[in-house]
């Protein structure tokens, strides 16, 4: 089984991606970047793509932009600074609510009015690796989004660095989401971006973020990919991170959990994605929004098929789709297996 691999080590998140086959494994640590290169491209020996590769774009039924509803996404508003700086590919020093920010841009081959896709690392985890184990490049490139990567703020105490979900361990989201929303805006203004087509993905504390994002702006997002993340269940004492609260729009969803073995516990933050996740599912449908749930059960790691699956539903829904033509056809056949219709 093709895995990618971010497993917990209290603040560090070690990423290993697995050859099928029995063929090498490389690995490089949140805190000590070893070889990120190594599966940042994702090339078999014959030079085609592996990984998140081809099969997951062929497959992929993309889905027009349908006619009558709601007309346009809502304006993006403007940028905290002021004037946006000029966006270009590769690292990006970006200021946001007067912070200094690292952000990675992968660019596609015509980035003019294409589509968006935020990428949220987990806690300890860095861009570099969190883009290397997702294969950002490959993804610009044969989705035609601008991919965008951005780096936790750090943490300046004995605490880990988090995303702005607020948890036991503090969080204010201020800053991340004025983040999420300047970025788009200088996109916009650099790129001519299309607003029917902002994503945003994470993995473990990148998903949690990636929640909090999905019942903060989904007036912006046309869907989520999240794996290992959800929300914490209100009957839980103490509560361990943020509550659901009704999105003011409907968004596609695409969910992933691990099982009862995927836990993270980080001094006194233990969270149990497993229940988190299934009560967000459950949340999400009761509230009409049309939601993947993958039950892979390989712990707080993802497969491979299970983020090649997540791309494709991305692709497969616009902002103008909050329902999809899955619900009455069913899954496309190269979906991978642990994946239902919640």
């Amino acid at each position: 089984m093709n895995v990618l691999r971010i497993a917990p080590l209290l603040a560090a998140c070690l990423i290993a991606c697995e050859s099928s086959g029995g063929g090498a494994v490389a690995t490089s640590s949140g805190l000590d970047v070893q070889d990120a290169t190594a599966v940042d491209a994702g090339a078999s020996e014959d030079g085609s793509a592996s990984g998140l590769d081809a099969q997951g774009v062929a497959d992929s039924a993309v889905v027009p932009d349908v006619s009558g509803g709601e007309n346009q996404p809502p304006p993006l508003g403007s940028y905290s600074e002021g004037t946006c700086p000029n966006l270009v590919s590769g690292d990006v020093a970006f200021t946001s609510l007067g912070q200094a920010r690292a952000v990675r841009i992968f660019l596609p081959p015509e980035p003019e009015g294409a589509g968006v896709l935020y990428m949220w690392h987990g806690m300890g985890d860095t861009v570099s690796n969190f883009s290397a184990a997702m294969q950002a490049e490959y993804i610009a490139e044969s989705y035609g989004w601008i991919v965008v990567v951005p780096a936790v703020i750090p943490s300046d105490s004995f605490l880990p660095a988090l995303w702005g979900f607020p948890s036991l361990l503090g969080g204010v989201p201020d800053a991340d989401l004025a983040l999420f929303d300047d970025l788009a805006v200088c996109l916009d203004e650099t790129w001519g971006i299309d607003r029917n087509r902002i994503y945003t993905m994470g993995f473990s504390g990148g998903a949690l973020w990636s929640s909090y994002l999905l019942l903060h702006r989904s007036d912006v997002l046309a869907g989520a990919m999240i794996l290992s993340g959800g929300v914490s269940p209100d009957a839980l004492d103490p509560v361990p991170t943020f509550l659901y609260d009704t999105p003011v729009r409907d968004v596609p969803v695409f969910l992933a959990h691990g099982g009862v073995n995927d836990i993270y516990d980080a001094l006194v933050l233990q969270i149990e994605f497993d229940t988190m996740t299934e009560f967000f599912a459950d949340k999400l449908v009761e509230d009409g929004h049309f939601t993947i749930l993958c039950r892979h059960g390989v712990g707080h790691y993802f497969t491979q098929g299970v983020a090649v699956s997540g791309l494709q539903f991305l692709s497969a829904h616009s902002w103008k789709n909050t329902t999809s033509f899955w619900q009455q056809n069913g899954l496309p056949g190269s979906f991978d297996s642990s994946c239902s219709i919640h």
